[in-house]
C-alpha cells in the first residue's frame, strides 16, 4: 500500500509540473510571437520611412568630400576643408566652424532639449536635417524627439536599431533605405551610414576624439561613453566600409582615441 501511495503521489506531482511547464511554455510562446510580430510591423514601417528619407541620397555626393563634425575638443582646432560636404551631429553648429550641409541628432534625453530649438530653426533653406528615433526598442518614450520639433525644422525622420534587450547588439546597415541604422550608441554612426550611402570620395572625421576629455563647446562636460567601447565600433565600421566601400578613404583629423585606426591627417 505504502508503494501505491508513493506512485500515486509521485504521478500527481509530475502532472502538476507538467501542467506548470506547459503553461510557462504557452505563455512565453505568446510573448515572443508578440515579439515578432511587432518586429515585423517595426521593420516595414522602418523600410517605408527609409525609402522615401534616404533614397533620394543615393550616391549623390560621387567624387566628393564629407566631412563629419561632432564635438571632440580637437574640433576647436579643424580648418574647414574648402568644397566639401559637411555634416553636424548634436551642437556642432554652435561652434560656429562652417555652414553645415547636413545634420543628424536623435537622443532626445541626453541635453537635446537644451539646443534643440535653436537647431530646429537653423539655415533651414540650405541644410537637411534628419531627427532620428531611438526608442523602438527600449520603450523610453523620453529619448523620442517630439515631432513637433521635426516639423518645425523640416526634419526627415529616420530609425536606429539600438535597443535595450538582453543579447543584442547593433549592425551597420549596408542598405540604409530599408533597414534601420546602426546606432551603437552614438550619433557618428548614423551619419558615417549615410555618408557611405552618398558614395564620396572621402569621408573626414572631425571632433570623434573618443576620450573623456569633455566636449569643444565646454571642455567641463565630460563625455559619457566608454571610449573603448566607442572605439571597438569604429574599428567594425572600418571593416564594414573596406569591405562595401573600398574606394572611399577614410581620414580622421587632428585624431585622439583613434589615432592609427584611419588614415591620420592634423592641422
Amino acid at each position: 500500500m505504502k508503494l501505491l501511495r508513493k506512485i500515486k503521489e509521485t504521478i500527481i506531482t509530475n502532472l502538476g509540473f507538467a501542467k506548470f511547464a506547459e503553461n510557462y511554455i504557452r505563455n512565453e510562446a505568446r510573448f515572443y510571437v508578440a515579439q515578432i510580430n511587432r518586429c515585423q510591423q517595426n521593420n516595414l514601417s522602418t523600410m517605408m520611412l527609409h525609402q522615401k528619407t534616404f533614397n533620394q541620397f543615393k550616391c549623390k555626393h560621387r567624387n566628393q568630400d564629407i566631412v563629419i563634425v561632432a564635438t571632440g575638443p580637437s574640433a576647436n582646432n579643424y580648418q574647414p576643408i574648402p568644397n566639401a560636404i559637411h555634416i553636424g551631429v548634436n551642437r556642432a553648429f554652435q561652434m560656429n566652424k562652417v555652414d553645415f550641409d547636413y545634420y543628424f541628432i536623435q537622443d532626445f534625453s541626453g541635453k537635446t532639449p537644451e539646443y534643440i530649438d535653436q537647431l530646429d530653426d537653423y539655415n533651414k533653406d540650405s541644410c537637411i536635417k534628419f531627427y532620428g528615433l531611438t526608442n523602438e526598442w527600449i520603450y523610453d518614450s523620453n529619448r523620442t524627439i517630439p515631432e513637433t520639433h521635426a516639423v518645425r525644422a523640416n526634419a526627415l525622420r529616420y530609425r536606429t536599431d539600438w535597443a535595450d534587450i538582453s543579447g543584442f547588439f547593433s549592425k551597420f546597415a549596408y542598405d540604409i533605405s530599408t533597414q534601420p541604422l546602426g546606432c551603437f550608441g552614438s550619433i557618428v554612426f548614423p551619419a558615417l551610414q549615410f555618408a557611405l550611402w552618398t558614395y564620396p570620395k572621402r569621408i573626414y572625421l572631425v571632433g570623434c576624439d573618443c576620450s573623456l576629455s569633455g566636449y569643444a563647446y565646454d571642455p567641463n562636460d565630460k563625455n559619457y561613453l566608454i571610449p573603448n567601447d566607442i572605439i571597438a565600433a569604429y574599428k567594425s565600421f572600418k571593416d564594414f566600409a573596406h569591405k562595401y566601400y573600398p574606394d572611399v578613404e577614410i581620414i580622421s583629423i587632428n585624431p585622439v582615441g583613434l589615432k592609427g585606426m584611419f588614415k591620420d591627417e592634423y592641422q
